[in-house]
């Protein structure tokens, strides 16, 4: 069998053309190169290189052993890539970030996966409010976050992080169970909507900016009675019948006796995401990672959302 330290110096012979620059490059003296190239040659039973005045040309065997041995070494380097992520993700850690609702219905389904298949790494959860967070996976206070994109809100734009998109949760509109019969079964336009009295967030919320974003569009005005940024007081006020508000779909995918949830026209969405380093190589982020994209499949398909493509 050949030995893969003698393979390593031909392909960095091919790459470097001399003796000199390829005992440079591998830390070793140059009689040291020539006589592990002669050690390999005889193991071949074949003349791998010519030695010229001006540095080693391969010859034709030498070419075609350079070939396979490029192949050999990018297989060798991915099994201890392996062997080595498999003990980092037993002995690893993963530091989530994440708003309410994501908590209870994407993070939470994520961390009973992870624990389930891969119970060595240590998981923790802090609440963080949209748009924060950001900076705090940029320093690695965080290894990922998850956040949202609201329409009309733009998003900080840190460098060195990368977004990846889970779910589109689309928007709905909740009233009054005694209200629904008059705006019947099908979407429900802003100006019907309007007709009612209205909960929603406080002035510079995300959600109040989405919320004003399209009633600026539409000939409807808006009467805003009830101003909360909790969408668990929201859902009591409709149970309540106090009023009728617009929530992402995810927050009622059960919803109160007293509440009716109608679609929305125009349809809108919010976007859920997960955020992390570009530079990560922690095993046991990218595992958590793709149990965060089943959660979010599987949600999707229960609320009747689509899941984006990764970018």
């Amino acid at each position: 069998m050949l030995d893969t330290v003698r393979l390593k110096i031909l392909v960095t012979a091919d790459e470097k053309g001399t003796i000199a620059g390829t005992a440079q490059a591998l830390r070793y003296t140059p009689s040291a190169v020539s006589q592990q190239l002669a050690k390999l040659e005889r193991e071949v039973g074949a003349t791998l290189a010519i030695r010229t005045r001006t540095g080693i040309v391969l010859t034709t065997e030498g070419q075609e052993l350079v070939k396979r041995a490029r192949d050999i070494l990018r297989r060798l380097e991915e099994a201890e890539q392996a062997v080595a992520d498999v003990g980092q993700l037993r002995r690893g850690a993963v530091r989530v970030g994440s708003f309410t609702t994501a908590a209870l219905t994407l993070v939470t389904p994520a961390i009973t996966r992870m624990r389930a298949e891969h119970p060595g790494p240590r998981i923790s959860l802090a609440d963080v409010e949209p748009p924060g967070g950001h900076d705090d996976v940029l320093t690695g206070g965080l290894d990922i976050l998850v956040s949202h994109a609201y329409p009309g809100v733009p998003l900080p734009e840190p460098p060195g992080l990368l977004r990846t998109p889970l779910m589109k949760d689309a928007f709905v509109a909740i009233v009054p169970a005694r209200e629904a019969k008059e705006l019947g079964r099908g979407p429900v336009t802003l100006e019907r909507l309007a007709e009612l009295p209205l909960i929603s967030g406080r002035a510079g919320d995300v959600h109040r900016v989405a919320f004003d974003r399209g009633f600026e569009r539409s000939a409807a005005e808006p009467r805003v009675e009830f101003e909360t940024r909790d969408y668990a007081v929201t859902l009591a006020l409709v149970a309540a019948g106090a009023g009728a508000s617009i929530v992402p779909r995810s927050l009622v995918r059960r919803p109160d006796p007293g509440v009716r949830v109608l679609a929305l026209e125009p349809a809108e969405h919010r976007t859920i995401f997960a955020l992390h380093r570009e530079t990560s190589r922690n095993p046991a982020l990218f595992a958590f990672l793709k149990f965060l994209q089943d959660a979010a499949a599987a949600l999707s398909g229960a609320t009747g959302t689509a899941v984006t493509a990764r970018h």
